[in-house]
């Protein structure tokens, strides 16, 4: 893999997402971006269903200002799960209702992006079986894929399991599918994502802003999820898990990467869902991993995004 891998490019972004509080800071700051192209983007299982992260979506992207993005849902259903409703709400949005309009259909996902004759990258902010089912139906896209950058993975501890992070654990196998492929990868792992939060004063700044329907939305959204924070760890704030891998591509500046053989345990094992990591020379790299992250300058990028500058 070469230091190419880590530069912005200019291909336009497919998204795959599964709204989720963090997923719509993420996608406000995507839709709203100067630097980043939106392609289309599809709705997956994960924090809630396909079918309500779809509308959520679509939902979202309207309010971003970004309605005629093209919107999918996947069709592909993880293995059982329980929803986080304790962190996202029943709806994903933190119980903050949003106008979301009547989808049409199903757009064939896979015939609209072999229907593009030039490379696009790939940014995953949920569990990776739907990209795992794309990668398996239509191979010869994997030429046109100049990356995928994802949010998952935790290398010193997970969050749903002593081992494994929540994207990850959701479809072990998918995950490990994705890595194996060829495709250049850029990991967002879980163990720097903690470590880039907003707070109180981030909250108030947004609450500041009068008479704007994104800020005011937002606001509800962060204030469901500070809630469910503090009650969990006492921090009234949120950590940025997917709005970090927005930032990672943005401003790859801001973190520190090191190469890396990325594999995920599929055993029935306790361990199932870890994301494993193997440095040692002479392997072929198939990932770029987040070790390192400039915490205050990454939160300053994800205000200035959610604000709309």
């Amino acid at each position: 893999m070469s230091q190419k891998s880590l530069s912005s490019v200019d291909e336009p972004i497919f998204v795959f997402t599964d709204p989720g509080i963090d997923d719509a800071l993420a996608l406000a700051i995507l839709a709203r971006s100067k630097k980043l192209r939106l392609l289309g983007a599809c709705g997956v299982d994960g924090n809630v269903s396909s079918r309500i992260a779809t509308v959520n979506l679509a939902g979202l992207l309207r309010l971003f200002g970004a309605k005629d993005t093209p919107v999918f849902q996947s069709l592909v259903d993880d293995p059982v799960h329980e929803y986080p409703t304790h962190v996202h709400a029943k709806n994903g949005l933190g119980d903050i209702r949003i106008n979301q309009p009547r989808l049409q259909g199903k757009p064939d996902l896979a015939e609209f992006l072999r229907s593009r004759r030039s490379s696009f990258q790939i940014l995953s902010l949920g569990p990776l079986t739907t990209v795992a089912d794309l990668l398996k139906q239509a191979p010869g896209l994997t030429k046109r894929i100049s990356r995928i950058v994802l949010m998952g993975g935790g290398f010193a501890r997970g969050n749903v399991t002593p081992y494994a992070e929540f994207n990850i654990y959701t479809n072990p196998e998918a995950a490990d599918a994705v890595f194996r492929s060829s495709i250049p990868k850029i990991v967002v792992p879980l163990d720097v994502t903690e470590r880039v939060k907003l707070e109180a004063s981030d909250l108030k700044t947004l609450e500041q802003i009068k008479r704007n329907k994104v800020a005011k939305a937002l606001t509800g959204m962060l204030l469901f999820y500070f809630n469910f924070e503090k009650k969990e760890s006492g921090l009234f704030g949120g950590y940025m898990h997917d709005p970090s891998a927005v930032v990672a591509i943005t401003n790859p500046e801001l973190f520190r990467f090191r190469q890396a053989v990325v594999c995920v345990d599929t055993s029935s094992d306790e361990t199932r869902g870890r994301t494993v990591a193997k440095f040692s020379r002479g392997r072929k790299a198939n990932s770029w991993i987040v070790l390192g992250v400039n915490e205050e300058a990454v939160r300053s990028v994800i205000m200035q995004g959610l604000i709309g500058k």
